[in-house]
């Protein structure tokens, strides 16, 4: 690659997007999300779970077609889960319905 970015481990990354179509035909952005956000794995992120795509905007380009991404770093991935406390009884609610 001729940048400086190195693979993501345990962020969020934020994708700004701009897609610029190569006719006028109605199509959704979305459809081509699977795709790339895959191909990105191990280049931009690690797994394609940690990426927030951020639709900018699309355009008609019939002579360049693309998508431009711009890459930001985001917060942590926290997987923690807090713990359970089987035991406790006072903070539960019963509903009579």
């Amino acid at each position: 690659m001729d940048n400086d970015w190195v693979s993501v481990e345990g962020r969020k990354v934020i994708l700004r997007t701009w897609v610029y179509w190569n006719d006028g035909k109605d199509k959704d952005c979305h459809n081509t999300d699977k795709a790339w956000a895959d191909a990105l794995e191990g280049i931009i992120y690690e797994d394609d779970s940690q990426a927030l795509i951020q639709y900018q905007d699309f355009e008609i380009d019939r002579a360049n077609p693309r998508i431009e991404i711009e890459p930001i770093i985001g917060g942590p991935i926290i997987k923690d889960k807090p713990k359970r406390d089987r035991n406790s009884t006072k903070k539960q609610m019963a509903l009579d319905l």
